[in-house]
């Protein structure tokens, strides 16, 4: 079992590696620009389900409503992450103290001493959750700094008991698929396009390329997503290039080099999302499984205890049943953080989180 779990270890440490992004905060001068839409996403943070996430990212909005050089996707963005990997942590605390409480409610403490091997560990477990700590300080004044609250209003609120936000990713497959218009690397190409052709072409014409249809549909996800997005789900690649309708402008500028060079751009942002919708998919799929083994470990656990009465039972035997189920709820624990990762990603690849987007002419 410890050799499935590893594996799972690995899977899930391949998959973060893979699908860590890193915001792109430049901006280029301002000239022409695309006005705000009214969007199904608006203030997509709520589908967190989360007050203390909402009530963060309002005072963080509200306190910068001012400024011109961010927008309030971005803001909302900064304190999304910071606040997930703050719960993230705080998760990882609790599941060490527990972990910690369970050994030693059965291993005796005489025992215990006698066996410089426990020892070590438990003095490892000790600095561990002591970084944990201090990682959680850390980062709580990076949220009070975000959101430009008292810092000690901030830990007191985030000290109380939350797990990680919910990464339910229905409401971006039941949104329109104008919104693609709207990411950030879209607007930009769209933007360069209306430039290089001087006129000739305009952003409504842009816009005309993306169907009226749903985002799931538009990139080839199964409806069946929408009733049951945590069951096993796959995506139909290059769904979302065949469903654009170039005809139009393929008539009018086909043979243009700027015209080539916006399909090339446009194909790239695309692509972009899929890669980070299929990441979702295959995080969630890891998540379940490490989810299922933390359960089954942990139900070894518990019978093991109620099997041996405490003077009988082996501390070899249950330390290493203990073991594992720490190690499969912690590989859960991270599959389900780095879940929420990506869906933060797909938020800053899909809306407008990098204030206007502009071209100098």
């Amino acid at each position: 079992m410890l050799a499935r779990l590893v594996v799972l270890f690995v899977c899930v440490g391949f998959l973060a590696g893979c699908v860590t992004a890193t915001p792109n905060k430049q901006y280029l001068a301002p000239v022409q620009t695309i006005d705000d839409e009214t969007s199904t996403l608006d203030s997509w943070w709520s589908f967190f389900n989360d007050p203390v996430l909402d009530r963060f990212i309002s005072s963080a909005i509200d306190l910068n409503y001012n400024n011109n050089d961010i927008s309030k996707d971005e803001i909302a963005l900064d304190i999304a992450r910071k606040y997930a990997q703050y719960r993230y942590i705080q998760s990882q605390k609790n599941l060490l103290t527990a972990y910690v409480a369970d050994k030693n409610a059965v291993i005796d403490v005489d025992t215990a001493k006698q066996s410089s091997k426990i020892k070590s560990q438990q003095i490892e477990l000790l600095k561990k959750k002591i970084k944990l700590e201090n990682n959680e300080i850390d980062i709580s004044l990076k949220i009070a700094k975000l959101t430009k609250l008292l810092p000690e209003y901030v830990s007191q609120i985030l000290k109380k008991e939350g797990g990680i936000p919910n990464a339910d990713i229905t409401p971006v497959f039941a949104s329109s698929s104008s919104i693609v218009f709207n990411s950030p690397d879209i607007r930009k190409a769209s933007l360069l396009f209306v430039k290089d052709m001087a006129g000739k072409v305009s952003l409504s014409d842009i816009k005309n390329i993306f169907p009226d249809m749903t985002f799931s549909r538009f990139f080839g996800i199964p409806d069946d997503v929408y009733l049951n997005n945590r069951s096993r789900w796959s995506i139909s690649v290059g769904s979302s290039i065949r469903n654009l309708d170039l005809a139009a402008l393929e008539s009018r500028f086909g043979n243009k080099a700027s015209y080539k060079e916006f399909i090339d751009n446009i194909y790239t942002a695309l692509v972009s999302i899929e890669h980070k919708i299929i990441s979702y998919a295959n995080m969630q799929e890891q998540y379940m499984v490490l989810k299922d083994a933390a359960n089954e470990y942990e139900k070894e656990c518990i019978a093991l205890k109620n099997k041996h009465p405490r003077k009988k039972l082996s501390i070899e035997t249950f330390s290493e049943i203990c073991d594992e189920a720490y190690r499969a709820r912690l590989a859960a624990l991270r599959a389900e953080y780095e879940n929420i990762n990506i869906l933060n990603d797909l938020y800053e690849i899909i809306l407008k989180t990098k204030g206007k987007i502009t071209v100098s002419i």
